[in-house]
């Protein structure tokens, strides 16, 4: 399965505690977006997984992350 995550990164400070938030949009290889579909972020230092679904515009939100770097997959059940 192929979809495409579109990603803008966002980081907010809060004295000593930071996090981000990676959001996006979730498309298939034509372009068209994706509802439903289970974001994971894989924190690649700790390998925590963080969880997020794409609503009917195929947007997703993950927040509260802490820093770190990411891998991101994308899965919908069903979905080839």
């Amino acid at each position: 399965m192929r979809l495409l995550l579109a990603v803008l990164l966002f980081s907010t400070a809060a004295w000593a505690d930071v996090t981000g938030t990676i959001t996006g949009v979730v498309t298939d290889a034509s372009g068209a977006v994706v509802p439903r579909a289970e974001v994971v972020a894989l924190n690649t230092g700790t390998n925590a997984p963080f969880r997020a679904f794409s609503d009917e515009q195929g947007v997703y939100f993950l927040r509260g992350l802490p820093v770190g770097v990411y891998n991101l997959t994308g899965t919908l059940r069903g979905f080839k």
